[in-house]
Formats: C-alpha cells, sequence, structure tokens
C-alpha cells in the first residue's frame, strides 16, 4: 500500500481545486454576495437554514460553547439546533471565515467549496494508496466528488460533508496492516471529525464500517494480529462525538425528533429504479463499466479488499431503498437507537458511490497496466493521461446548472446563484435592531405556519440568516423537525393583530420586537395600520418598507411554563392550567365564516372562520402538546358519495376558549384535483379524530368548485 508523495497530492489538490472553482462558476467570483439557487422554495429554505447554522455554530462555539444548542431561534424553546444536522464538524472551515468576516453567505460558500475538495482530496488518498496509480486516484476524486448528486448538493450542506468517509476506511486498513500509533490516532481523530459532520453521517458511516469491518480483521489475522487496535481507535473515535450526540437524545426523549415508522412519508420508501438510477445518474455507464473491471481483476485490489468495497455498495443499495424492502433498512429502525428518526434513506446512496468509485479506480488501473505491459512505458504514461483526461470529461458532461445562449459546449453549465436564500446585508429591520442595540426576543410577520406556504418559508429562512446581524432571540424559525411550540406560537403570530392573540403570544415568548415586512405583505401591513393603536406597541422605527414596533407591555409570565411543557412529562394541563381532556358533550360549536365557493386545484389556502364555544365547559387550546389539544381540519368530500378526497393537518385552536367566547381561527389546506366538493371545516382533537364524527359536534360546510389552474 503505497502513501502518496507530496507532490503527487499537491498536483491532485490543485486540479480538484481548479475543477471545484470551475465546476462551482460564477460562485467564486460572488463568494461573499451571493448563494447557490436552489430554485424552489423548500431548497430555498433548507439554504438558509445551513447558512444560518454555520453562522450560528461560530457565534455560539465563541461565545458560550457549552450553550451551542440553545440556538437563537424557535424561542424560547430549548436545545434547538438540534431540530436539524448541527454540522459542528465543518467549524475548522466555517469558525475561521465567519470570525474574521461575521459574512454568513462568505462563510458558507468558502465552507461548501473546502468541502467539495477535500471529499475529492480524501478519496484520491484512499485510491492511490490502494492501487498505486494516481492517474486512477485522480478518476476516482472526480467520480465521487464531482458527481451530479454532489455537485446538485451545493446548496445543501448537510448531505456534502463525507469528505472524512474514505479516509476513515483508508486509516482502518492501514491500521490493520501496522496499527502505529500515529496511524491509530489519525483513525480516531478522523472517525470523530466525520461523526463531528452530521448525524445523518454519523449513520452512512456507520454502515460502511459495518460491511468494510470483515475486510479489515482478516487483513489483521492475515499479519498475525488480532484487529483490536483499529476496532479501539475506532470506538475512542466515537466518543469523542458523545457531546453532539447527546442533544440528540435528548431531544428523542422530549419528542422533538418523532420516529417515522414504516408506513411514513412517502420519502422513506425509495424503490429499487429511483436507487439504480440515482447511481447510474452518478457514475455514468463507463465508470459502472470500470467499476465491473475493478471488482473482478485479480490486482491492484486483494480478494478481501474487493469483496469488503462490494460489500459496502451492497449494503449501501439496500439501506437506500428505505421501507420498500424488508431490509437491513427496517431492522436498524428497530435495532439502532435513533435510526427511526432518519427519513430520507436515499442519502445512503453515498455508500456505493464510494465504493464504485473506488473500484472503478481499480478497474482503471488494472487496464493501465495491462497497457503498460505490452507497450511500455510510453504506453503506461498515454494511459495515465487518458484517465485523467477522461476524468476532466466527467466532471464536466454531467456538471448540474444553465447553459446560458451562446456559451460552448466545452465550458461547463453556470451555476445558479442569487440571493433567495439569504443577504449578508440583511433586511432593514435587521440592521436597525443591530444599530441601536436591541436586546430581547423578536418576531418577525408574516410568519410561515406551514411547510406548503412557500413564500412564507422564504422569508423565515432569510429572517434566520439576518439575525447573525445581532443575534437576538428569535420566534421564528425553520427546520425539518420544528419544536411542539412552533405550531402554537406561529399559530397566535399569524392571528396578529388581534388582542388576544397578542397577549398570549406576549405572556409565552417574553416578546419585546415586533417586525412587519409590509413589503412582503401588504394586505398585513393594511390590516397593522388599524391594530398597532389597539395593542400596547410604540412604533421604533420604519426603515425601508418594515416596520419595528416595541413592546411597551411586561411580557413573559408563561416562558417558564412552555419550557417545562417542552422538556417535562405531561401533566393532562395546558398552559394556563386547565386539564386537557375533552368531557362528552363539550364540543358544542358554532363555526361560521365565508368560505369561498372556487378553488384553483393544487394551491394551499388559508381559511378562516370564527369559532364560538357553544358548551358549557372550557375548551383546552392553549398547549404545545399535541395529545387532547382541541384544534381545527378542513377535509373535501365528493358531494354524492362523500368519499373523502383530501383531509388537512389540524390548526390549534390555540386558546382556552371559555363558554360563549369566541374567536377568529385558521386552518390551512392544499386544494384537490378539479371537481365538485363538499368543503367541510370542523372542530377535531388531535390524535382522536374529528368531534363530529363522534356525535360530539357540527362541521361548517360549502358546496365548491375545484378549477384546473389557468395556462396562459
Amino acid at each position: 500500500m503505497r502513501v502518496p508523495n507530496r507532490r503527487t497530492l499537491a498536483a491532485a489538490a490543485l486540479g480538484y481545486a481548479a475543477l471545484a472553482a470551475w465546476l462551482a462558476w460564477p460562485l467564486p467570483r460572488v463568494l461573499g454576495t451571493m448563494l447557490p439557487d436552489p430554485g424552489a422554495a423548500w431548497g430555498v429554505a433548507d439554504l438558509s437554514l445551513y447558512v444560518w447554522t454555520l453562522a450560528w455554530d461560530a457565534h455560539g462555539v465563541a461565545t458560550a460553547p457549552l450553550r451551542v444548542f440553545d440556538a437563537n431561534v424557535f424561542h424560547p424553546a430549548p436545545n434547538t439546533l438540534a431540530c436539524s444536522e448541527n454540522l459542528l464538524g465543518l467549524l475548522p472551515v466555517a469558525g475561521p471565515v465567519y470570525w474574521l468576516t461575521a459574512n454568513p453567505v462568505l462563510t458558507y460558500n468558502v465552507t461548501a467549496l473546502a468541502v467539495v475538495w477535500t471529499v475529492a482530496l480524501t478519496t484520491f488518498a484512499a485510491a492511490r494508496a490502494w492501487t498505486g496509480s494516481a492517474a486512477a486516484a485522480f478518476l476516482a476524486g472526480v467520480a465521487f466528488a464531482f458527481g451530479p448528486s454532489t455537485l446538485l448538493g451545493w446548496s445543501r450542506m448537510n448531505e456534502m460533508p463525507i469528505h472524512f468517509l474514505p479516509l476513515v476506511l483508508l486509516l482502518a486498513w492501514r491500521a490493520a496492516v501496522r496499527p502505529r500509533p500515529a496511524t491509530l490516532a489519525a483513525l480516531a481523530v478522523a472517525t470523530a471529525a466525520q461523526l463531528w459532520a452530521g448525524l445523518y453521517i454519523g449513520f452512512e458511516l456507520a454502515a460502511a464500517l459495518l460491511a468494510f469491518a470483515p475486510a479489515v480483521v482478516w487483513e489483521a489475522r492475515r499479519r498475525g494480529r488480532t484487529g483490536l487496535a483499529p476496532a479501539a481507535a475506532l470506538v475512542l473515535g466515537g466518543l469523542a462525538a458523545i457531546p453532539v450526540v447527546l442533544p440528540y437524545v435528548r431531544g428523542i426523549e422530549t419528542g422533538l425528533l418523532p420516529a417515522y415508522p414504516a408506513g411514513g412519508p412517502p420519502i422513506l420508501a425509495a424503490t429499487a429504479p429511483v436507487a439504480l438510477a440515482t447511481l447510474r445518474r452518478a457514475l455514468g455507464w463507463p465508470l459502472l463499466a470500470l467499476a465491473a473491471v475493478g471488482a473482478v481483476a485479480r490486482r491492484p485490489f486483494p480478494p478481501h479488499l474487493r469483496a469488503a468495497l462490494l460489500a459496502v455498495a451492497v449494503l449501501g443499495v439496500l439501506l437506500t431503498l428505505g421501507y420498500a424492502i424488508p431490509g437491513p433498512y427496517a431492522l436498524a429502525a428497530r435495532l439502532v437507537p435513533g435510526f427511526a428518526r432518519m427519513r430520507a434513506p436515499i442519502r445512503f446512496v453515498v455508500l456505493p458511490l464510494l465504493a464504485l468509485a473506488l473500484l472503478a479506480a481499480a478497474g482503471a488501473a488494472a487496464l493501465a497496466t495491462a497497457a503498460a505491459r505490452r507497450g511500455g512505458r510510453g504506453a503506461a504514461r498515454l494511459a495515465a493521461g487518458a484517465l485523467v483526461a477522461a476524468a476532466v470529461v466527467l466532471a464536466l458532461a454531467d456538471a448540474p446548472g444553465r447553459r446560458p445562449p451562446g456559451r460552448p459546449a466545452w465550458l461547463p453549465p453556470l451555476l445558479p446563484v442569487s440571493t433567495a436564500a439569504g443577504d449578508a446585508r440583511g433586511s432593514a429591520a435587521d440592521r436597525w435592531l443591530a444599530r441601536h442595540g436591541a436586546t430581547g426576543p423578536v418576531l418577525h410577520l408574516p410568519v410561515v405556519n406551514s411547510v406548503m406556504d412557500g413564500a412564507a418559508l422564504v422569508a423565515t429562512g432569510r429572517h434566520m440568516v439576518a439575525s447573525s446581524l445581532h443575534w437576538l432571540p428569535l420566534v421564528n424559525g425553520y427546520s425539518g423537525h420544528a419544536p411542539a411550540s412552533d405550531r402554537l406560537l406561529m399559530t397566535l403570530a399569524q392571528r396578529l393583530p388581534d388582542a388576544r392573540a397578542f397577549r398570549d403570544l406576549c405572556a409565552l415568548t417574553g416578546l419585546r420586537w415586533l417586525v412587519v415586512h409590509a413589503g412582503d405583505a401588504p394586505l398585513l401591513a393594511r390590516a397593522w395600520a388599524d391594530g398597532e393603536r389597539q395593542l400596547p406597541l410604540a412604533v421604533a422605527a420604519r426603515p425601508g418598507t418594515d416596520v419595528v414596533y416595541a413592546v411597551r407591555a411586561p411580557c413573559g409570565d408563561l416562558v417558564a411554563r412552555l419550557r417545562d411543557e417542552l422538556e417535562r412529562p405531561d401533566d393532562g394541563r395546558t398552559l394556563r392550567g386547565l386539564p386537557r381532556a375533552l368531557p362528552p358533550g363539550a364540543g358544542r360549536a358554532r363555526l361560521r365564516g365565508a368560505l369561498p365557493r372556487r378553488f384553483f386545484a393544487g394551491l394551499h389556502t388559508w381559511l378562516w372562520v370564527e369559532v364560538e364555544n357553544r358548551s358549557r365547559v372550557t375548551w383546552p387550546g392553549l398547549t404545545a402538546r399535541r395529545a387532547g389539544r382541541l384544534a381545527l381540519a378542513a377535509r373535501w368530500r365528493a358531494p354524492r358519495t362523500g368519499a373523502l378526497a383530501y383531509e388537512s393537518v389540524p390548526v390549534p385552536v390555540a386558546a382556552d376558549l371559555a363558554p360563549g367566547e369566541r374567536l377568529r381561527a385558521q386552518v390551512d389546506t392544499s386544494v384537490p384535483p378539479p371537481g365538485r366538493y363538499v368543503l367541510e371545516v370542523g372542530l377535531v382533537t388531535e390524535g382522536e379524530g374529528w368531534l363530529a364524527d363522534r356525535g360530539a359536534g357540527r362541521v361548517h360546510r360549502r358546496r365548491v368548485v375545484v378549477r384546473p389552474w389557468p395556462v396562459s
């Protein structure tokens, strides 16, 4: 097993750096001002989340390292960094950039380029050590790091940092060959660094090591050793990741990270054609053919190394299929703590991608060796040059992006860039808050109260990025796993400037600042023109089209109670102490509201109704706990048969509503395909179903027509 010399490694590093810059163009020219443009609203919001995460990591570690997981979003919920991947393993790159510039956009872009470059270089190091061919190793680095699946991840930082995965496999093999202290220490550090990069990636690493371990033990036994040394180094590296694992354990215990059963979201049931198409698109038939050669060639890989890489590839494909087959994914979900919280099996595709890239290097090296034997040194040099050229062509051929008219075919497409996911300058209101040394929690309006609300989703992500200007606690937030308090607080915030909603929101958050972005929501701005006079608010500033309100009333008397509800066992009561169990006959209600007669298919919409408690019992609604909480939902039925076409996710009533009291409440729904329906809005008890179906309430209904979206 050969170690790449410095000259070879430097040449590969320069080559990969040039390719990364070329394929990411024009991103290197606008590193501090623009971000990759993912297109769809969900992609933009996800990118904003990762930009904010890297900035928060650097800020939190520098200011309060022991409380870094208590991030500034979803206030007042604790442990909010665990709502998504923490990315703390990227601090060696992201930290210095952010500390020197305080620019979250620059921090993200530099980190993304550095991660892709490191993935390529560590793959090169592993392939070079095992094949002895720098040209074949360069091809492997390009195949794994610059394939479409990775380059599309310029905006998917939670998937990109697999930069030490090839290195861990290489060092484990070296430790089996010769367990020197330096090798074992490097193996432990690389393992810890990879585990710190993300929770998903930790499971990917564990799966790769599970398939690779028998070959490591075999190699150690061949050399008269037991294989315990590399195992001990891996365990030590795993133990070093405990500080970033414990917050997720806490999140599982408090329900922040739910388990996904076999019948869960469709994303958990990737089909075999999807997985195989991803592999074919990522590697291409030429590399798959080279991998097939490497899998059967007697050299340069020993048989047990080939078998190990094939095992990694097979296990990766099976895991990628998720619950679509009764295989290892379902088994791991039952047996491995935390595994059932994963919801994107397709991410395990990195395992066959890496294994097949390394086998392709073996196949390329074997063919180059055969050519050298027949044609001598000249043929060997020609073969090496051809491999490097093939690697470059491979990277350019499948590079994602857009090709403007007139751009030569030999140049890669341009990576779309924009400021949609965040601007280092922030909004006018955020700049004002930073300049005036504001303190205390802040709420931005409009809010996102449904992942289907694309515009609000994007705006919330931008507010998270802009919070790096002042790092005030944000009541807003976006993540794949929002805390239970988010639905309650955003429901109240969406009702503003309603006085009752403001009172409860003030008590639950300790609100100090309220920012209305009139440019994002003109209708909301008009509502606030009258509402601001009815609430204990003072206009602090009107920067640009924003309005910054200072809250004049004392707030926060229920903040501690809300935090207890998020972290402690259920006491069966609402936040104001009302029992959540709804007694029989307590569902009598009057629902009124002008439901539209016509809708367009495929859209997401909000319906507003007036809800009046006509029973003799106060309704339990002011709680973040779902069990027994009173909520509103909408459903669409066929007018003749009554067959259910679609049912919405419940929106909490978000108030302890006494007999005779009424409030204006909202429910969101997606619109089904074109046709005629009966639209129903009614009360539900979360976890139990509609009160009307149990004879305990009525629904507000209307016959409606759904039309196709007009095509121009």
